[in-house]
């Protein structure tokens, strides 16, 4: 009986049992999980109960495709943190640069398909490196990833508004980055 349970409208046992439903929860869920390329399934045993269990794919590693990000942080433990956290990642090809003038040339000769832009930097803060970013026509659709340590509203909102895809707050949660870094 357990294959049917993830069919649309069955309730197996309904007929002895004065819960209300209308079967369609497992089937919806169902649905949801194979669209997001992902496994749905049941463990159980009579009398001692049932295990309902799904799998999906890590954010990062639901890209599918090779992506080249470009990550500029100014501090080199930033850079080598950064550098740890994508050596699992593939599919996701991380360079770095500490120098954000030279990381600013080289997006002209070498594209990438995301920037992760730390925002607290001397001589060309992330701001103003957005700004030039966005001035250059070869570069403005580039989409660029906030990462600071300044998580306050105003910093947000202001990420908000002159455009960045998102923040992401230091110290660095892998999962939070790996979410941002899949949109």
């Amino acid at each position: 009986a357990q294959a049917r349970l993830f069919r649309p409208f069955e309730r197996l046992g309904a007929e002895g049992s004065d819960v209300a439903g209308t079967g369609i929860g497992l089937a919806l869920s169902r649905h949801l999980v194979v669209l997001m390329q992902g496994e749905i399934g049941v463990r159980s045993q009579v009398g001692q109960g049932s295990c309902f269990w799904f799998r999906l794919q890590r954010a990062g590693d639901s890209l599918g495709r090779a992506a080249t990000l470009l990550y500029v942080d100014d501090n080199p433990v930033n850079l080598t943190l950064m550098e740890g956290l994508f050596t699992e990642r593939p599919n996701l090809q991380l360079r770095t640069s500490a120098d954000p003038r030279a990381a600013l040339a080289s997006l002209r000769q070498q594209p990438v398909q995301l920037l992760l832009l730390d925002l607290q930097m001397p001589d060309l803060d992330g701001f103003a490196f957005f700004a030039a970013v966005q001035a250059d026509p070869a570069l403005r659709g580039l989409p660029v990833l906030a990462v600071s340590a300044d998580a306050t509203t105003a910093t947000r909102q202001r990420c908000h508004e002159l455009g960045f895809v998102g923040l992401v707050v230091k110290p660095i949660d892998a999962d939070g980055l790996f979410t941002a870094v899949a949109l």
